[in-house]
C-alpha cells in the first residue's frame, strides 16, 4: 500500500502524456519550414524597439514572420524585413510558434532608430586652428 493511498483512499493519479502544444518549453516542439513564428526580443539589448516609458509593460513578441530554413538543431532562419537591423538567425527559445495563418504582421518591428541620430560634423585633421596660450600662439 502507497502513502497516497493510506491518505487519501485511493490511488494516485496517472501522469498526462505529453500533447504535441502543451508545453511550456518551445524547444521540445521543432518548427517546420514555411511556419509563422513570433520573435521574442531580448529585453535589455535590443533596446532600438522598446522605446518604452515603462518597459515591462512593453511588447514581448514581435511578428509573425515566416520560417525560411533550419540551421543546426536548434536554430531558425526567419525572413525578416529589409529595415530590420538584427541578425536573421534566431534560437527556437526566441520563437513562438503562431496558431492560424495571419493575413497581416500584427506588430510591426521598427529597428531603425531615428530619434537618437547625431549628426558628425566633417572635420579636416589638415585645419589648423590658432591657439593662443598666454603670449605664445600655438598652431
Amino acid at each position: 500500500m502507497t502513502p497516497f493511498r493510506v491518505l487519501y483512499g485511493r490511488d494516485p493519479p496517472t501522469v498526462a502524456r505529453y500533447i504535441l502544444g502543451s508545453s511550456s518549453s518551445e524547444i521540445i516542439e521543432a518548427y517546420l519550414v514555411g511556419e509563422w513564428v513570433y520573435v521574442k526580443l531580448k529585453p535589455y539589448r535590443q533596446n532600438t524597439v522598446r522605446l518604452h516609458q515603462h518597459p515591462k509593460l512593453g511588447r514581448r513578441y514581435f511578428g509573425p514572420f515566416k520560417t525560411l530554413k533550419r540551421i543546426g538543431d536548434v536554430t531558425d532562419k526567419i525572413e525578416l524585413p529589409d529595415d530590420a537591423r538584427i541578425h536573421l538567425i534566431f534560437h527556437i527559445s526566441m520563437l513562438k510558434r503562431c496558431i492560424g495563418k495571419p493575413i497581416q504582421q500584427v506588430t510591426p518591428l521598427n529597428l531603425t532608430d531615428t530619434t537618437n541620430i547625431i549628426s558628425e560634423t566633417s572635420m579636416n585633421l589638415e585645419d589648423k586652428v590658432p591657439f593662443q596660450e598666454g603670449s605664445i600662439v600655438v598652431t
